[in-house]
């Protein structure tokens, strides 16, 4: 009760001043990561979108399957010494951009599932693949698809 007649008494005659706003919480975080740098970093790897499988996952990408997050990590590190990381940090942002290991399971087109199954089916030595029109066929198209 006190505490209101006082308020009311600095109020009325005009000394009650503004309140200042609160500012806690407002200071960025000393170990707040870059992720821009570490988003560079795993781009450098040149992870690929998978060209027939967009229907399940639209916005995945692919990286060589013989790679780890763990060697990528480790080479972020050594090249960023003043900046290094923790794994957990690391994989966290990794996940984040939707990225994984190995080749799609359905990103063969229909000509690529037809060469592959001719040439299982046409494995023996006396098949000439030199005038087999799907041999030939296979071979221009599996060159396309690695300049593209």
């Amino acid at each position: 009760m006190v505490w209101s007649l006082s308020f009311l008494k600095k109020k009325r005659s005009g000394s009650l001043t503004q309140l200042k706003t609160d500012n806690r919480g407002k200071a960025t975080p000393q170990t707040k990561l870059d992720d821009d740098l570490i988003v560079e970093h795993i781009n450098s790897y040149h992870p690929q979108v998978s060209h027939y499988n967009l229907n399940n996952a639209p916005n995945r990408r692919y990286l060589d399957p013989h790679l780890t997050i763990t060697d990528m990590w480790k080479h972020y590190n050594d090249n960023h010494p003043e900046r290094k990381i923790s794994y957990i940090a690391y994989q966290r942002i990794f996940t984040k951009e939707k990225i994984s290991f190995g080749k799609p399971s359905q990103d063969d087109c229909d000509l690529c599932a037809k060469y592959k199954s001719h040439c299982e089916e046409n494995s023996s030595s006396d098949h000439d693949s030199l005038s087999c029109e799907m041999c030939q066929l296979g071979k221009v198209h599996e060159a396309d698809a690695s300049e593209a």
